[in-house]
């Protein structure tokens, strides 16, 4: 069982994408692991949003700052584009997006 974790950091609204290794043929999961900052404590509900150009958005809970990435997502190699949000009542917190593509490594 193979787990390929991406590592994201989140300062406020600013998202970096910090590493993106490759996935191969025995990878079961892909993990995104976000270090947050404070200002994202006061968001009970966080979620990161991935979607392709034409695609509906996926939104994926964080819990503790991870994020499982369902495999037929990750398993296409195409661009995606990654943002984080949090809600607490009417409060929103966005950050901008990220580009990224998920590549198969033989």
């Amino acid at each position: 069982m193979e787990h390929v974790f991406v590592a994201l950091t989140a300062v406020g609204k600013e998202l970096a994408l910090l590493s993106l290794p490759p996935f191969t043929g025995e990878t079961l999961a892909m993990i995104l692991q976000i270090h947050l900052s404070p200002e994202w404590g006061a968001f009970p509900q966080k979620y990161a949003v991935l979607w392709r150009e034409g695609e509906a958005p996926l939104q994926l809970p964080l819990a503790g700052g991870t994020a499982a990435v369902p495999k037929a997502f990750f398993e296409k190699e195409a661009p995606f584009y990654l943002h984080l949000l949090g809600k607490n009542g009417r409060k929103y917190l966005s950050t901008n997006q990220v580009c990224g593509q998920f590549v198969r490594k033989n």
